[in-house]
């Protein structure tokens, strides 16, 4: 049997504590989740977490940015065979709900990491990954728009897409919210200055 080297046994550890660290925050929310409930259920010591991350908020940014991706990976994947601009943004919207759907994601992406990241860094990853191609897919249906105005425009529907997914996280009806979001998007596409 071949022996780990350093280097393994450290990314090992690494990806324990990330692995806990998501379970709890996505379970019990960033407050609900502590130092040592990490370190214990990732089987590790508290000296473990601290070598690797300086704190709790440490290691929150880093699976909220990790999340961030998934969420981002998931919508380009909806839209890599999609050649019609519209109709790959409303696949990548309907692909933001299935995303955002996954339990615990809405309450870590949207309600915890402004709280805890501000604001300004939840919106930096939130748009470095769905808001980007969101951005791209708003020049292409609206080529009559500015940079500026697209881009205005992306920042407003992803603020929207974010609401919604919180109103459904709070209860309300999946189908209906996606369905009325897909209309706003819709609007927004079609129309023209």
């Amino acid at each position: 049997m071949k022996r780990r080297t350093q280097e393994e046994r450290r990314t090992d550890t690494k990806a324990a504590l990330v692995k806990a660290a998501t379970t709890l925050f996505m379970e019990l929310g960033y407050d609900g989740t502590s130092n040592s409930e990490i370190s214990e259920r990732a089987g590790l010591t508290r000296g473990a977490l601290a070598h690797y991350f300086s704190g709790k908020a440490e290691i929150f940014e880093h699976i909220c940015s990790i999340e961030s991706q998934k969420v981002g990976r998931q919508i380009a994947a909806s839209t890599e065979t999609v050649s019609e601009p519209l109709a790959a943004l409303v696949a990548g919207t309907r692909a933001y709900f299935t995303a955002m759907a996954e339990p615990g994601r809405c309450r870590l992406l949207l309600l915890d990491a402004p709280a805890i990241l501000g604001s300004e860094r939840a919106r930096q990853l939130a748009f470095k990954q769905g808001g980007a191609s969101l951005l791209e897919g708003m020049k292409a249906v609206r080529p009559d728009l500015c940079h500026d105005d697209a881009r205005t425009l992306a920042i407003l529907l992803s603020a929207s897409f974010d609401a919604a997914a919180i109103s459904i996280h709070d209860g309300e009806d999946p189908e209906r919210v996606e369905r009325n979001t897909l209309n706003l998007l819709l609007s927004i596409a079609n129309s023209s200055d």
